[in-house]
């Protein structure tokens, strides 16, 4: 399955019972046995918005957040969390469901102009959101979190990763450290800056790996990932607490079985194993 996205304003045709649907519910998202379920009948008063398409196929977010009436089929879906869709193994289900997710959680919160409190309108085809009264225009962009994977070579010449178990969420896994692009800072420097904060260590060699368009515990937000030299290979990991619960680093042929499931980070991961176990 491919995903090509057109701007949700652009629409190649009116809705058809037979096309994709993505039935949005919060944060969660609808799914029939085969997967991603048709439109069929869509509540009164609930507007598609066209996602792109799937294979060819256009695709649309229904978006049943406080809608009022049934829901489509109830008997035959299941309501999927987020992190179900994290470790689909097709790539495009995965991506969908982050762009419905996303554009869904974006709509519902530009109703009204943060600056004059006018309703918000569709931006002339793209998929933005504009106020007519003061000219406010909101984009549809997520949050741009880099992700660093710190290595080192240990005292017995083999090459080390440091992985962290965090404080606030997802706790039951070793991950990368990482976080927030502040304002007017480049990715690099906040690879640095985080390290820096959450383990108390310098860092050189800072090199772009890749991105991805979600995160693990949510989907609205770009993951950047790097890699990066232990500026210092004597010192210790020191964990900011708040964020930190426990960092280690481990030998990449040693790494713990509790890794973050697939994402880029997790093939970044893998990566940097399969480089010393061949």
């Amino acid at each position: 399955m491919t995903v090509s996205y057109i701007p949700a304003v652009r629409a190649p045709r009116p809705p058809d019972p037979d096309d994709l649907a993505v039935f949005v519910v919060g944060t969660d998202v609808m799914t029939d046995a085969d997967g991603l379920p048709r439109l069929g009948a869509v509540p009164d008063g609930v507007e598609p918005i066209h996602l792109g398409s799937v294979d060819g196929r256009p695709a649309w977010l229904v978006d049943l957040t406080g809608a009022a009436g049934d829901r489509p089929d109830p008997e035959h879906m299941t309501v999927r969390p987020w992190a179900w869709f994290t470790a689909h193994p097709d790539p495009a289900v995965t991506q969908l469901a982050a762009r419905a997710l996303q554009v869904a959680n974006f709509r519902r919160g530009r109703v009204f102009c943060g600056a004059c409190g006018t309703r918000m309108v569709d931006a002339a085809a793209l998929p933005a959101r504009t106020c007519p009264s003061c000219g406010r225009f909101e984009w549809p962009a997520p949050i741009a979190v880099a992700l660093v994977a710190v290595w080192r070579t240990g005292a017995d010449g083999r090459r080390e990763l440091l992985l962290a178990r965090h404080s606030y969420a997802h706790r039951d896994f070793w991950a990368l450290v990482g976080g927030y692009l502040d304002p007017a800072e480049s990715l690099e420097d906040t690879a640095r800056r985080e390290v820096a904060e959450e383990v108390g260590l310098d860092v050189d060699q800072v090199t772009y790996v890749g991105s991805e368009g979600w995160g693990a515990r949510a989907p609205g937000v770009l993951l950047t990932v790097f890699t990066a030299r232990c500026a210092d290979p004597q010192a210790a990991p020191v964990v900011q607490e708040q964020e930190i619960a426990e960092a280690r680093f481990f030998p990449v042929d040693e790494l713990p079985a509790e890794l973050p499931p697939t994402s880029i980070a997790r093939r970044v991961i893998d990566s940097m194993r399969s480089d010393v176990t061949g």
